[in-house]
């Protein structure tokens, strides 16, 4: 079963249960989109290939009014790219998780909008797979590297209703 079928799965019944629940002031979502630069290039005879890839994650957290804090697993799906010039080629296959904390500032504007200013931090995760091949050999490498993530974002929160809402930003 693949990672995406599985968060899909538990961010479906954990929004169910929090909409029932848990409406009070804890939440939970589903998070997308789409990761214009994020940092991951593959660089071949001076032509460059970005990782630009849709995002899929889950959220949840506690919301105190005017502040929030909350834990997000964000899925990067994969990227690919590849380059081949006569017998040779390279071809590359990546993704990413990330695990991340953080607290936003939450004022409400008006009576359904609030105002988005955040931090946050964590864990990123890269797979990736690299293939290497010539007229005489080829070589495979694959790896998982980790790294520390620090951010910060803008935007807004919409409420539909007392148990609904969309957050959006960048």
């Amino acid at each position: 079963m693949k990672i995406s079928n599985v968060c899909f799965k538990v961010a479906l019944l954990g929004s169910l249960v929090c909409s029932s629940a848990l409406a009070k002031g804890a939440f939970m979502g589903v998070s997308g989109g789409y990761n214009y630069k994020s940092g991951n290039e593959l660089k071949v005879d001076g032509d460059k290939t970005r990782d630009a890839v849709p995002t899929f994650g889950i959220k949840g957290g506690y919301d105190f009014d005017a502040m929030r804090v909350y834990g997000e697993y964000i899925y990067g799906s994969e990227g690919k790219a590849s380059q081949r010039d006569a017998a040779d080629a390279i071809e590359a296959k990546w993704k990413t998780h990330k695990f991340l904390v953080g607290a936003d500032y939450t004022p409400e504007i008006t009576r359904n909008f609030k105002f988005l200013a955040g931090i946050y931090t964590g864990l990123t995760v890269l797979d990736l797979d690299v293939k290497a091949t010539t007229t005489n050999a080829s070589l495979t490498i694959s790896d998982t590297g980790r790294d520390w993530t620090i951010g910060g974002k803008l935007g807004g929160i919409y409420s539909f209703d007392e148990r609904n809402e969309l957050e959006f930003g960048v």
